[in-house]
């Protein structure tokens, strides 16, 4: 009995250690990331009548597109969407993702995975997000963000009035005055953003340079590829799923407490 539970431990043991390795060794990561504007008519009608149902919700909202986006660096099977759109009123931007599947001689093609993201800047250097995304994170959050998963929340003007109180409820508008990019660099807004974020992962030792894969290129450090691996396999996971559930309801009973909890008619 000993013996088969030595073997078990060491199996887990050399498992912690070998998982990462992939992730380590393999993984690259683009600070700047190529696009290329979204073609919508010639899109597969399903995805293209999914995309003009979420942006018509949100400019009941008071948000314009500012563009559409596909990301050329991505996986060979499956395609990403990226749509951004602005309510200057508010200084806020919606950032729309879309994973969807490569469709083949023998599949339809489907609806995508879609997430929509409500972000505020502010001057202070804050930045506060509202998703309902119901992927986990393969990284913490940045120093600078504040972050509300709300994966149960698929109605999108509940979810930004969600948003627009937790503004109120940090006091962000008190403290820090709202930033929002200049019209017509949504593109740009969007590339910066992920530079940001891989300069500031570099920082706290999640991610390193290496000259030989050239400039702008990011791979992870031992610490980062230990991190994004082990808090995204069982049985972590759970934990943080359980985590997020808790908070989420968090959030929810305080909103339905409040004001915002009162739905007004659009």
């Amino acid at each position: 009995m000993g013996t088969v539970f030595a073997i078990l431990l060491g199996g887990v043991v050399a498992m912690f250690g070998i998982l990462p390795l992939f992730s380590l060794y393999r993984q690259t990561i683009k600070a700047k990331p190529r696009f290329v504007p979204l073609d919508i008519p010639h899109l597969p009608a399903v995805q293209s009548s999914q995309i003009q149902r979420v942006v018509a919700t949100l400019e009941k909202d008071g948000f314009t597109p500012e563009t559409y986006l596909r990301l050329m660096d991505g996986s060979s099977t499956s395609s990403k969407y990226f749509i951004v759109l602005t309510n200057r009123a508010d200084r806020c931007v919606a950032l729309v993702t879309i994973l969807t599947k490569q469709p083949t001689a023998s599949a339809v093609a489907t609806p995508g995975d879609l997430e929509v993201t409500f972000q505020t800047r502010f001057a202070g250097g804050t930045v506060l997000e509202t998703h309902n995304g119901r992927r986990l994170d393969y990284t913490p959050a940045l120093p600078n963000e504040m972050r509300n998963f709300l994966p149960s929340v698929r109605d999108l003007h509940r979810l930004y009035q969600l948003h627009c109180f937790a503004i109120e409820e940090h006091g962000l508008s008190l403290r820090q005055g709202k930033v929002i990019f200049d019209e017509g660099q949504a593109t740009e807004f969007l590339c910066g953003m992920m530079e940001e974020s891989c300069t500031i992962q570099e920082e706290m030792g999640y991610l390193r340079q290496n000259p030989r894969d050239g400039h702008g290129i990011y791979r992870p450090t031992w610490k980062g590829a230990y991190l994004t691996t082990w808090n995204n396999v069982f049985p972590v996971t759970v934990g943080r799923w359980i985590v997020r559930a808790v908070r989420e309801r968090e959030v929810l009973d305080s909103f339905q407490r409040s004001s915002w909890g009162v739905a007004l008619p659009r």
